[in-house]
């Protein structure tokens, strides 16, 4: 909706809204584990914040609300890439469009310097938040499977999941010894 309502105007927006309101897609993917379900609004921010830093940074050349698209491009890549990594996609399509227009307008590289300075700061905030909250609250790993377990299973066949490798993973208390018997 916002993405339409931005480039297009209110009616626009509107139309956007109500096709994703009245598609059976977006009710079918309710069902659908964490990774794909919870990363897509992290995905469509990084393309609106993306959109927003665009129209900000070179159409009405504003360095303050650019930085705080920034902000906003930091948030969901983080949250988004330690959800699932196919988040990152728009994130690589919005910088290689920033490169053809960096071309088109040699002032645009302070005011994305500036931007991507402040998408790197406040990114690194929030990781580091995050891991610092994981430590926190979840400090004992252990009962992990170790990446050894995802790519035995990766190998196994044509990967799907095998319960009796799950036990065999589960069945081990640290992790050296589950890696060790993946």
């Amino acid at each position: 909706y916002l993405i339409a309502r931005l480039f297009a105007g209110p009616k626009a927006g509107c139309k956007a809204l109500l096709l994703c309101v009245f598609n059976p897609l977006s009710y079918g993917l309710v069902g659908w584990p964490y990774t794909a379900t919870a990363s897509l609004p992290f995905f469509m921010g990084l393309l609106y914040f993306g959109l927003l830093l665009y129209r900000y940074a070179m159409r009405e050349k504003r360095l303050l609300p650019a930085c705080g698209c920034s902000a906003g491009l930091a948030f969901c890549s983080v949250v988004g890439g330690l959800l699932r990594p196919t988040t990152f996609i728009p994130l690589i399509a919005l910088t290689i469009a920033g490169v053809f227009y960096l071309r088109r307008d040699e002032m645009l590289w302070k005011r994305l310097l500036a931007a991507g300075a402040a998408f790197c700061i406040i990114g690194a905030g929030i990781f580091v938040s995050f891991h610092a909250a994981v430590q926190k609250y979840a400090p004992d790993t252990s009962r992990n499977f170790p990446m050894t377990y995802w790519i035995m299973m990766g190998l196994q066949g044509d990967g799907q999941l095998i319960p009796e490798a799950g036990d065999l993973t589960k069945s081990y208390e640290t992790k050296e010894e589950k890696t060790e018997a993946n």
